[in-house]
């Protein structure tokens, strides 16, 4: 089945579709009991290919290293071409040292540093009546801020946190601010991103949520 392969975008896990830099460094970290094929031998190299593009194919066997006291498990790491706006699919081939091969492909989406932009937000479960995920991503790092509100504007939750460019996500245990649980009904709820950029440019999205005992 050839080795395992976990790739992560920037020092992160990456999902489908996150948003990340023009120039992308990748980890890429390998498992296989027999081993990794690091011969180099033409047709079973390491290879990292962007776009579907058989010429940007990049043989980067030489730049795996296994880890400390291990000959099954290791890691290296590419940086990636800057890459235009847009969705770029990326391709990685490696080898076991029984020559059996596994791939794996991501899209990584690229936007320009300074549009800053919440996408994707969601919160799961909705309708909910305990714990709930807020998730969303981002173009760039940014401070966040999620505040709850009830429909007639009385705030009862606030997060203020870190957020990072791709995907986030939050855990709320459905209290407000004073660890009561809330009443039946529809909340609405406000995300604000303040970038780190010099300009501290904001954007902010809405949403509702509803509660159901």
């Amino acid at each position: 089945t050839g080795p395992e392969i976990e790739v992560l975008v920037d020092g992160r896990p990456f999902t489908d579709e996150d948003y990340t830099s023009p120039t992308p460094t990748l980890t890429i970290n390998l498992f296989d009991e027999s081993g990794i094929n690091i011969t180099g031998e033409v047709g079973h190299q390491i290879t990292v290919q962007t776009d579907r593009d058989v010429k940007t194919r990049q043989d980067v066997t030489s730049r795996f290293t296994y880890d400390n006291n291990s000959f099954t498990r290791g890691s290296l790491q590419v940086q990636l071409p800057t890459l235009t706006a847009g969705d770029h699919p990326l391709t990685i081939k490696a080898w076991d040292n029984f020559n059996n091969s596994a791939t794996t492909s991501l899209i990584v989406s690229i936007v320009e540093d300074m549009d800053l932009r919440i996408t994707d937000v969601m919160n799961y479960p909705n309708p909910f009546d305990g714990p709930t995920t807020f998730t969303y991503q981002l173009t760039q790092d940014a401070d966040i801020t999620i505040q709850i509100y009830t429909v007639a504007g009385t705030r009862i939750q606030r997060f203020d946190l870190i957020g990072f460019r791709g995907f986030n996500q939050i855990d709320w245990d459905g209290r407000d601010q004073d660890s009561d649980r809330l009443a039946n009904g529809v909340y609405l709820y406000k995300i604000t991103a303040r970038s780190h950029a010099e300009e501290r440019k904001t954007t902010a999205i809405f949403g509702r949520l509803l509660v159901v005992r």
